[in-house]
């Protein structure tokens, strides 16, 4: 959890603006392990992650840009190797003990039972969520206030 949450509140994009992006990156971006992901998602995050007025982030040279969103890519791919090198450890691990005459209520499965959803990038406990990864069920209420201040879940 940021230590100063006031300054890393990401900026709120107005839906009549329109961020610039770049000239020389392709407008889908190959992330390695996962899906291509828009060139306008990477501009969105970068943009939030830069803590700049839309303004400052339009005017920012084109080379200053380019090397934030190559950064934000950078960083994507990281957490898409992490995700990948967390689910091939679960793969690998020993299945749960078989228990016997254990009966379990079959209801839905619930946000609650799983975690909210992150709706931009999240560092918790030392790990870093991408958008769209799930958060661990046993975040404290005052931290899940916050990050639903900040639109992250």
């Amino acid at each position: 959890m940021a230590k100063n949450p006031a300054r890393n509140k990401p900026a709120k994009i107005p839906e009549n603006l329109t961020l610039n992006g770049s000239n020389t990156l392709p407008a889908q971006i190959e992330i390695a392990g996962g899906a291509p992901v828009p060139l306008g998602d990477v501009v969105v995050l970068a943009f939030q992650k830069s803590g700049l007025e839309p303004e400052a982030w339009n005017e920012m040279a084109e080379a200053d840009r380019d090397a934030a969103l190559v950064e934000m890519i950078g960083h994507m791919e990281r957490a898409v190797a992490e995700a990948v090198d967390v689910q091939a450890a679960s793969l690998t691990a020993s299945p749960p003990p078989v228990l016997e005459n254990v009966t379990t209520a079959s209801a839905p499965e619930t946000v609650a039972q799983r975690g909210p959803v992150a709706r931009q990038e999240v560092r918790y406990r030392g790990r870093t969520y991408p958008p769209g990864a799930r958060l661990p069920v046993d975040i404290d209420r005052e931290t899940l206030g916050l990050l639903d201040e900040y639109d992250a879940i």
